[in-house]
């Protein structure tokens, strides 16, 4: 009872502490992204791929937006499969004969895990390039605009 108390509160807590943050527009320079061997450059200074969400959720591009979902639920998935494998073997592991009795089940689900954790790395950076190519695409393109203030003013501008 007390332990689902505390979770409630600790809930609310939480998604208050949520409710009273401000949103704010923040300008952001939109710059290539160049990928040279897995490592991520933006404005010439080397990044992690979680520093480049912003600049590729600012352009509210679907198919950027797209590949950014699988990205976390492939990220996800991979974390509750080796959750869930590390809870099943400590939990069915629960004395020294029935861990003897169930070691090539465990060494299989262990290897198992790893393998898949493998496949999901391997997709969830096949989508992180084709994000990154369509911000590039996106942002490299010639762009045209018009602006309306007391003169008119037409510009063109083309990005190399």
């Amino acid at each position: 009872m007390r332990l689902s108390v505390a979770i409630f509160f600790l809930f609310v807590f939480c998604n208050a502490g949520h409710a009273q943050i401000k949103s704010r527009q923040i300008s952001i320079d939109v710059h290539p992204i160049v990928s040279q061997n897995g490592k991520y450059y933006f404005n010439q200074q080397r990044v992690r791929f979680e520093t480049l969400l912003l600049p590729l959720l600012s352009l509210n591009d679907t198919g950027i937006n797209k590949n950014l979902r699988v990205i976390n639920l492939l990220h996800d998935g991979g974390t509750l499969l080796t959750t869930g494998s590390l809870v099943y073997v400590l939990l069915s592991s629960g004395n020294q004969q029935q861990f003897i009795n169930n070691f090539y089940e465990t060494r299989s689900i262990i290897i198992g895990t790893f393998v898949a954790t493998l496949l999901l790395k391997a997709t969830g950076a096949l989508f992180r390039n084709k994000a990154i190519k369509r911000y590039n695409s996106i942002v490299l393109r010639p762009h045209a605009g018009v602006s309306w203030s007391d003169n008119v003013n037409v510009g063109l501008t083309i990005r190399f």
